[in-house]
């Protein structure tokens, strides 16, 4: 039976068993694998292809979470989309788009921020409450497997390309600060046709042209607009 402190207590008949004995125990052990101590390989040996982590007691039962493979449990952060445009977006209006961030990884993984970073960082806004499965802020927890959801708002001020970069930093020791390329161009309203001085459409426009043929001279109307011949 494996003890939680590594103290082998029960192989030496030291006693019948102590606190520091269960998981987590009060030796804090939260992780049993191939490179923890105590490990999970049988008397040194090879590898078993599997961790057990997450250990943790809730007053009631011991939960963990288990890994098959070899190499330490750890955190793998993902966002999705990777990148996103926000297309023509008319000044005065407002585009939105869902993230998700989620933990790919085998151990939890621990957010600690999530920005909108660039020159042009004021014309795209967070929300961290919004979203299907909304985060509800910008530092929280994600057990393995698990997700949530931010929004982000893009509201141009001026008609030209805006640019900037969402990131979310977290624990993942392969990519500590994941950013998420952020575009959108802004229009300013079509102008009105000018106004051409006709009031109504019962005002007749006619081009006449005139013709000389001979001695003739010939009117021809091109255009009219407005009434019924």
């Amino acid at each position: 039976m494996e003890q939680a402190d590594g103290m082998f207590d029960l192989e030496n008949n030291r006693n019948d068993g102590d606190p520091g004995d269960p998981f987590p125990g009060t030796s804090g052990s939260v992780e049993f694998g191939p490179t923890t101590s105590p490990s999970n390989r049988l008397y040194g040996g090879p590898d078993p292809g599997f961790t057990i982590y997450n250990i943790r007691d809730d007053g009631q039962d011991t939960i963990i979470s288990i890994s098959f493979g070899s190499g330490p449990a750890q955190p793998d952060i993902s966002v999705m989309p990777d990148s996103h445009d926000f297309g023509s977006v008319r000044v005065g209006n407002t585009a939105s788009k869902e993230f998700l961030i989620v933990n790919r990884g085998n151990a939890d993984l621990n957010v600690n921020d999530i920005v909108i970073s660039g020159s042009d960082s004021s014309f795209f806004r967070l929300e961290t409450s919004g979203g299907s499965q909304s985060c509800g802020t910008s530092v929280f927890t994600l057990l393995s497997g698990d997700y949530c959801s931010i929004v982000v708002v893009f509201a141009p001020g001026e008609e030209r390309v805006y640019s900037a970069s969402l990131e979310v930093s977290s624990d993942d020791p392969d990519t500590p600060v994941f950013r998420v390329p952020l575009s959108g161009y802004g229009f300013e309203s079509v102008n009105e046709e000018p106004d051409t001085g006709c009031e109504g459409q019962n005002r007749s426009q006619a081009l006449i042209t005139l013709i000389p043929v001979g001695f003739l001279i010939l009117r021809r109307t091109v255009a009219r607009v407005g009434r019924k011949l």
